[in-house]
């Protein structure tokens, strides 16, 4: 109710409401390990909250991911580096200049195998190694991407078995466990695939949305019919 939505907003910091009511069209929110709240969204592009200091930093860049080049993701790796996902692109945050600048040889690979779409999902593996969703230009289907930080090449992940490849064309979400397992949920269920033996494994359950991480080896994923484990 509005009366429920006005009792949530009034917790917020007031330099941060503004950027969270009306039509903000807010597509990412990301608390990080220092505690500071990153918030996209269309109409203001991008905020930084800093939970701790209750100060806000906007990117001198900003203007760059507004309207049509909104950030869709955001993930940060073993070294405190900001990763940010948009439209066609990958970006890193400088902390120096307080801009978000593009990863200019990862866009000339994707560029030259012909990755070229939206990226909607990114996830970082135990090596620091960077794995998203993206499309494949020419064929017009989903495809899963990882590109090693260390030997600079990408690397399209697929399946020798036909009926993995199916699933693997319609993407929804992909994360790591603490195995280093990769998690994928599809519109036609949830794969698992170990990256060590390069083995995939259909756990039948039917058109999976998102995906988190219990104790142990629990794993909950979000479903058109509910939530399953």
């Amino acid at each position: 109710s509005d009366i429920q939505l006005y009792n949530q907003l009034s917790l917020l910091p007031e330099k941060l409401k503004k950027y969270c009511v009306g039509k903000r069209e807010i597509y990412h929110i990301f608390l990080d390990k220092y505690e500071r709240l990153w918030l996209t969204s269309r109409s203001d592009g991008m905020v930084i909250y800093h939970t701790k200091t209750d100060q806000l930093t906007i990117p001198e860049n900003v203007h760059d991911f507004k309207e049509n080049k909104v950030i869709f993701d955001i993930i940060q790796n073993n070294k405190g580096q900001i990763y940010l996902a948009g439209i066609n692109k990958i970006f890193l945050y400088d902390e120096i200049s307080n801009k978000v600048k593009e990863m200019e040889e990862l866009s000339a690979l994707m560029k030259k195998e012909n990755i070229v779409k939206y990226i909607n999902n990114v996830n970082l593996d135990s090596e620091d190694n960077l794995w998203f969703i993206s499309k494949d230009h020419l064929l017009n289907e989903d495809l899963i991407v990882m590109y090693d930080s260390k030997q600079h090449v990408l690397k399209k992940i697929n399946s020798n078995d036909k009926n993995i490849n199916g699933m693997l064309k319609h993407l929804e979400t992909i994360k790591f466990n603490t195995n280093k397992k990769l998690y994928i949920s599809t519109n036609s269920g949830l794969i698992e695939y170990d990256a060590r033996t390069q083995l995939f494994k259909d756990l039948q359950i039917y058109k999976t949305r998102d995906i988190e991480f219990g104790s142990g080896s629990d794993v909950w994923v979000s479903t058109d019919l509910g939530i399953s484990k």
